[in-house]
């Protein structure tokens, strides 16, 4: 066979495996369970309106992945670690309900004790994470994650010119800040319903 037969054969092969959104790692869009967890949580307000005195963002819904690194394995992968929505097969591999989660509560799910690094990509769809930032983090037994979602604003408000749209187009209008709190602490935001938004 010609070497065009062949590349024609992979490239079907390729996006036979792929989804819609051309991911091939399933451990990118299927959950994986956390096993050892110690009373640890991680806990995120998801704010639903952002307002800074000139400008004002309202999100309905975030797309959002949590990724955990694994530790035992020689190709550090990170892996989806989102709260179960009890979504089959088919919904996994070509939906994107496992990131969608409704603005204006606060979600909280288990996840590992120790030392961890997580990355966590926030966004109002999916593939347009305006935050996608890493964290090393270790949680002793009863300690939870509590991530903040940080308004900053355009740096350049009103903009009319084209250079100046492009720097607001480039810039990231929200950022993640962690700290560490006890699990017992409850959370002053109603609790997120992890189910299909």
């Amino acid at each position: 066979m010609k070497l065009s037969n062949h590349l024609f054969i992979l490239i079907a092969f390729l996006l036979l495996l792929s989804n819609c959104h051309i991911e091939v790692l399933p451990w990118k869009y299927i959950p994986h369970q956390v096993t050892d967890s110690q009373n640890n949580f991680l806990r995120m307000y998801l704010p639903q309106n952002f307002e800074d005195g000139e400008q004002k963002l309202n999100i309905d819904a975030y797309m959002i992945s949590f990724l955990l690194e694994e530790k035992d394995s020689v190709m550090k992968r990170f892996v989806l670690i989102n709260p179960d929505k009890n979504l089959n097969i088919a919904e996994l591999r070509w939906g994107v309900d496992q990131f969608k989660f409704q603005a204006g509560c606060e979600l909280a799910f288990p996840i590992p004790n120790g030392k961890n690094r997580y990355e966590i990509k926030l966004g109002r769809f999916f593939g347009g994470f305006i935050v996608d930032q890493i964290f090393d983090v270790e949680l002793q037994p009863n300690q939870s994650l509590r991530v903040k979602v940080i308004y900053k604003g355009f740096p350049i408000p009103g903009a009319i010119s084209w250079e100046d749209r492009q720097k607001n187009a480039a810039h990231k209008l929200l950022r993640l800040e962690t700290t560490i709190e006890e699990s017992s602490v409850t959370g002053a935001y109603e609790r997120c319903k992890v189910e299909q938004v």
